[in-house]
């Protein structure tokens, strides 16, 4: 008999597979970085197709199987980007996204890391598009310095505040000190 694992998870994106089906990237709370195989989630008639979009937060109970990790459910979560969000927006969610795919390591609960995600594409649905960039380097060096590819103890407030407008405003002025940054550590690690 397999165990049934229900958790909030992010998704991060996913590949078709077969005929209706496809591997989803999931970030999830409980779990880490899960990919699971959703059958026939790109038919008309799959009641999951609505939920499994990427970018999106859901609740998700997935079973594990001898190969991989299937999707049972999915429902609504909420903290979604609105359906009118620009196209910028949606490409640095992309990128965003990429980034937590290729930074995280096997299967392994980082509810620190959930947390962080969710915090950070909810207040991402509130900037203009205008402010993309600035939420983008941010949010990317926070995800950095996590996982350990770059050290913001420079800039301790951004490393440790909450997400807010505060903490997007002090990234604002700090913005090309952060650029820089970021693109030492990804050059560093070949990310």
């Amino acid at each position: 008999m397999y165990h049934l694992y229900q958790t909030p998870a992010f998704i991060l994106g996913g590949t078709n597979v077969s005929e209706g089906s496809k591997l989803i990237s999931f970030l999830t709370r409980d779990l880490g970085l899960v990919r699971a195989h959703a059958r026939s989630v790109r038919e008309e008639r799959s009641k999951l197709r609505g939920y499994l979009q990427p970018f999106t937060f859901v609740e998700v109970a997935l079973i594990r199987g001898r190969d991989l990790w299937r999707v049972t459910t999915a429902g609504p979560l909420g903290g979604e980007l609105r359906r009118e969000s620009r196209s910028i927006q949606l490409r640095a969610l992309a990128r965003y996204s990429k980034l937590i795919e290729r930074v995280i390591q096997g299967e392994e609960q980082n509810k620190e890391l959930f947390n962080e995600c969710e915090s950070a594409v909810l207040f991402l649905s509130v900037l203009e598009e205008s402010e993309t960039v600035t939420w983008e380097v941010l949010s990317v060096a926070r995800i950095l310095d996590m996982e350990g590819y770059l050290n913001l103890s420079q800039l301790e407030e951004m490393k440790t505040a909450s997400w807010g407008f505060q903490l997007f405003h002090l990234a604002k002025k700090e913005e090309g000190k952060l650029i820089r940054m970021v693109n030492e550590a990804l050059l560093a690690s070949q990310l």
